[in-house]
């Protein structure tokens, strides 16, 4: 069953590893042109550096800016002109005309309520920039995690296969000299025919987690990529991984979770909607000036005009109700997203403390354990106490242990992530110049 259970996880493994025991593995070297080493830090900075999801998302919160900066001014000035047609075809040495200048003072309280809003659409699409940002920050560290995934169980398995002639060999010698049966080097020949399916899966897991990787900072699928360095905490994501107090990753969170400030800014929209929806409701000044040359006296030429709209009519009552709703609603989705950004921290905590655990059980307890299997048995198969049988069960029961380590990292490494972008965490450096 455990044999079964091995395969079916595709990993490339077999029980040729454990001899690696003997001589430590090292890891693949990079091409021969270069050593460099491909870090978390650069690839978040490929990823948002080349977004096209994020540029579009800064042009928006650009032209809501932009909207923001003209909101709340006076209107352009209404000119007007009439005349007497036939005043001037006559040739009438005094043709008749009137020319006048209007400007829409307004309600009071409309201009500041239309340049509230403004300005909270605007902090609006900041806070989806810095969502966006974070978004992407969490799907380049899950990449980059399974891309290191794929690297080292690569790593693993080319030791694997440098180690299966060897022991082939061993139990070759060993059947002709009369020692074991025909069995044994049956046996470890079929473990070797397993690396070469296992290789096969382990080459399509590893491209596409490139491809994935290539996608996110804007290179072509099938680029070269340079080995995974080995510190995946440079960007600071470890930090919070470990920590232990929920209440402070709780502050955190409602200070940094863009979600939370863009709920604030719609709700602050709504108000000025509202705000905007009461002053509808009162009368809108216009002042003007004209001159009137229909006017036979020449003094009551020059005139002032005052008007005022008188909201009478138009549903003005409806569209505030509707609006005093919509800042109801607001406030509702607000509460809700909380409850949302809290539940997530909890639940991110748990994981990363969980994977933590996990790592820390199998490269203490676990793989110590099946290392000490294997040269136990490996001991006794030597001096003939012991089966080739025997030996492959440890021997598998330390790669499943070993490649256990390898996935429960990723694991730690994801949940790492998933914290981070459950509290809000940037980059080093915050924003900085995404132009």
């Amino acid at each position: 069953m455990r044999s079964q259970r091995f395969v079916a996880r595709g990993r490339g493994a077999s029980a040729l590893f454990a001899l690696a025991l003997a001589a430590p593995v090292s890891p693949a070297a990079p091409a021969a042109n270069s050593s460099a080493t491909l870090t978390l830090a650069e690839v978040e900075h490929a990823v948002l550096a080349r977004s096209p999801s994020l540029e579009a998302m800064l042009d928006a919160e650009d032209a809501a800016r932009a909207s923001a900066d003209g909101a709340g001014r006076w209107a352009p000035p209404e000119l007007s002109v009439a005349v007497a047609p036939r005043t001037f075809a006559a040739g009438d040495p005094s043709p008749v005309y009137r020319v006048g200048l209007s400007e829409r003072i307004g309600s009071f309280g409309e201009r500041g309520a239309e340049a509230l809003g403004a300005r909270a659409l605007a902090e609006g699409a900041s806070a989806d920039v810095r969502a966006t940002r974070l978004d992407l920050l969490r799907e380049a560290r899950v990449a980059f995690a399974e891309y290191r995934r794929a690297e080292d169980s690569r790593i693993v398995h080319r030791a694997m296969v440098d180690l299966a002639a060897e022991v082939r060999q061993v139990a070759l010698s060993r059947y002709a000299a009369g020692q074991v049966e025909q069995g044994d080097p049956l046996a470890a020949g079929v473990e070797a025919a397993r690396l070469a399916h296992h290789a096969v899966l382990l080459d399509s897991n590893a491209r596409v987690a490139a491809a994935r990787l290539n996608a996110l900072m804007g290179r072509p699928a099938t680029a070269v990529l340079p080995p995974p360095a080995d510190d995946v905490a440079a960007a600071g994501v470890a930090d919070t991984a470990a920590a232990p107090d929920l209440d402070s990753l709780l502050t955190l969170a409602r200070d940094g979770r863009p979600e939370l400030a863009g709920a604030a800014s719609r709700l602050a929209q709504k108000v000025a909607a509202r705000r905007a929806a009461d002053s509808a409701r009162r009368p809108a000044l216009e002042l003007g000036v004209a001159y009137d040359r229909f006017m036979d006296e020449r003094q009551a030429r020059g005139v002032v005009e005052l008007g005022v709209s008188l909201p009478v009519f138009g549903g003005r009552g409806d569209a505030a109700r509707a609006a005093r709703a919509e800042v109801a609603r607001a406030e509702a989705d607000r509460a809700v997203t909380l409850t949302r950004v809290e539940r997530e921290v909890t639940e991110a905590q748990a994981r990363a403390e969980e994977s933590v655990h996990e790592l820390a059980v199998l490269e203490e307890g676990v793989l110590p354990a099946a290392s000490q299997a294997v040269v136990a048995a490996r001991t006794a198969y030597a001096g003939g106490r012991g089966s080739m049988s025997a030996l492959l069960d440890s021997l598998r029961s330390l790669v499943e242990a070993r490649l256990d380590r390898i996935d429960a990292r990723a694991r730690r490494e994801e949940a790492r992530a998933d914290l981070a972008r459950a509290i809000g965490q940037d980059v080093k450096g915050g924003m900085g110049d995404m132009r």
